[in-house]
């Protein structure tokens, strides 16, 4: 990106990330079953703060009553005590407070993966309870995206590459990658993996994000071998 562009994409990524933290913050105070309580989940939500321009499912303003003390933390703080990257110098600034961010979250699927099994809930909940997953999770890949493109446009000088954005990305490749990882994973678990082949017609490159695709292609060979 050039550096207006890149000072755009600061200034909108200070706001939405804000906005978004505060909605997580909200979606996880509302959740049923006790999950709330869950230490996990408690330390997903020490690490929010409240905004201003949270919304709720409705898109009306969130009430005040929504967010108890326990709720705020350090992440929505420091977006809102930061400069709007709007020179270089602050650029840098938030480019290194965007990464402290994305080092503090890096624990979030693990925390709220470990307070769902952990759970003792009815099982006529089951099917309420990956609807929940799949929504934070959801919204979490968004977020995770963002904050990536966003640093690694400031730290990827490759021509090939706009941020997380390979332009010339061959998922040939990435599929084989993802059938290594998964006999690798297969064989240290079961001792023996089964044979994977991949098939492509022509050797075509795409603008992808490789590391998606990679977890894509991995989630759908685990199904299969399992």
């Amino acid at each position: 990106m050039g550096s207006l562009e890149g000072e755009e994409f600061g200034c909108f990524l200070q706001k939405e990330l804000k906005i978004r933290f505060a909605q997580r913050a909200q979606f996880f105070e509302g959740l049923p079953y006790g999950l709330v309580e869950c230490p996990g989940i408690q330390g997903i939500l020490r690490r929010q703060k409240s905004y201003p321009g949270a919304r709720d499912s409705q898109g009306h303003p969130a009430r005040a009553r929504r967010w108890p003390l326990r709720a705020a933390a350090a992440d929505i703080a420091c977006l809102e005590s930061c400069p709007p990257p709007e020179t270089l110098q602050l650029d840098h600034a938030f480019t290194r407070l965007v990464e402290q961010i994305q080092e503090q979250q890096q624990y979030f699927e693990a925390d709220l993966f470990a307070s769902c099994r952990g759970l003792s809930a009815p099982p006529e909940a089951r099917a309420h309870l990956d609807e929940i997953l799949h929504h934070a999770v959801g919204s979490r890949v968004g977020t995770k995206v963002l904050m990536a493109h966003y640093t690694q446009s400031a730290r990827t000088p490759d021509p090939s590459r706009v941020g997380v954005v390979d332009l010339q990305c061959r998922p040939g490749d990435v599929a084989r990658l993802a059938a290594r990882q998964c006999a690798a994973v297969c064989r240290r678990e079961l001792g023996e993996a089964p044979q994977v082949s991949v098939q492509e017609e022509g050797s075509e490159s795409y603008a992808l994000i490789p590391g998606y695709l990679l977890y894509m292609l991995n989630e759908v060979r685990r199904a299969q071998i399992s």
